[in-house]
């Protein structure tokens, strides 16, 4: 049903669409002391322990390389790429909408 997004599809995507505007606060803010992984060939993170000085470095790997997916750690260091010196670490849930089953609430509509 769906392909794979080619090279030129994603590079087109990080051109126009992504922005680092878009990122929530609480990464930008902070965004030196965290690991990034990042997926290449759309087999899931292969490319790890990735470190950007601010979102602008970021937005330049991201446009260059043009990942399938990118992945941040939850956790803060001093070092991230060797992922030494711990500082803290959030607490994060991931629920993917997919796997709720979804029920119809049988809601007459009111409008």
């Amino acid at each position: 049903m769906f392909s794979k997004a080619t090279i030129k599809e994603r590079r087109q995507y990080y051109r126009e669409e992504w922005d680092p505007k878009d990122l929530p606060a609480f990464i930008a803010t902070d965004i030196k002391k965290r690991e990034f992984g990042f997926d290449h060939n759309g087999r899931g993170p292969n490319d790890r322990y990735k470190v950007f000085g601010g979102t602008e470095s970021l937005r330049k790997f991201l446009r260059y390389k043009a990942p399938f997916a990118a992945y941040i750690s939850v956790a803060f260091y001093n070092n991230p790429r060797r992922r030494e010196d711990w500082l803290k670490a959030e607490y994060i849930f991931d629920v993917d909408a997919k796997d709720i089953p979804i029920r119809s609430c049988q809601c007459k509509d009111t409008g």
